[in-house]
């Protein structure tokens, strides 16, 4: 018997491999109209699959790890189990029913996992060969809520820099969706979009929260002689 995990912890575009699941990423508001959403589920692959929708509150330990907590209260997901033929789509309804007056954002994975179904030729589920898992990133954001980022410190491990990061804003804030200039005051770089994200390791900061995000710098850059400013979006 022989497994083979596939984990496709993709924030900002589906994957090709086995599912395309939009959105990734996405922002509910605690009541009203933007507290339902809808994810279509595609199945690209060239065989059944079985789904499970689920919710987990995400939140950041001391290292800066993610920890995923089951939460089946805060959100009413229909249906939380689908079975696509191949090429076959699925719109799954996501709505939010947790507190309605919360005081600053909240951030959650809504994951999508690959059921083990034995199917009438197969005796013991293990042998199935391929296990798929998917995990969004849902923010519910109340109104008049913004980020407030700033550089704590920076480090150097080997060729990368250490920075930590701090958000005192009561929204979250996804440092991917910023802009970073360095000037060594002989030349200057500008990351955003692509580059920045091929560059940094560590994007999302949750209100009133610290994170170290490792950062690969463009060739040339002293972390000593460098300064490092940024923009967000929010």
């Amino acid at each position: 018997m022989r497994y083979f995990l596939i984990f496709a912890l993709l924030l900002w575009q589906s994957s090709v491999w086995a599912l395309q699941v939009e959105p990734m990423v996405t922002e509910f508001t605690p009541t009203g109209q933007a507290s339902q959403k809808n994810m279509r589920i595609v199945n690209t692959n060239e065989a059944p699959l079985t789904l499970e929708i689920s919710a987990h509150d995400l939140t950041l330990d001391a290292n800066s790890k993610e920890i995923l907590t089951a939460n089946e209260d805060d959100f009413l997901i229909l249906p939380m189990t689908v079975t696509l033929a191949p090429g076959a789509a699925q719109t799954v309804v996501v709505r939010y029913i947790g507190e309605p007056l919360l005081k600053e954002s909240k951030a959650y994975r809504i994951n999508i996992d690959q059921v083990n179904v034995a199917s009438a030729q197969t005796e013991d589920v293990s042998s199935v060969g391929m296990l798929i898992s998917f995990r969004t990133l849902y923010n519910v954001v109340p109104q008049n809520t913004k980020e407030d980022v700033r550089l704590l410190s920076k480090g150097q491990q080997g060729d990368k820099w250490v920075l930590t990061f701090e958000n005192s804003g009561d929204r979250y804030s996804r440092l991917i969706a910023s802009q970073w200039q360095l000037d060594d005051g002989k030349q200057q770089v500008v990351l955003q979009g692509m580059s920045l994200s091929q560059a940094i390791d560590g994007s999302f900061l949750p209100p009133h929260s610290q994170r170290k995000v490792i950062f690969t710098p463009p060739a040339g850059f002293d972390i000593n002689s460098t300064q490092l400013t940024f923009s967000t979006t929010k």
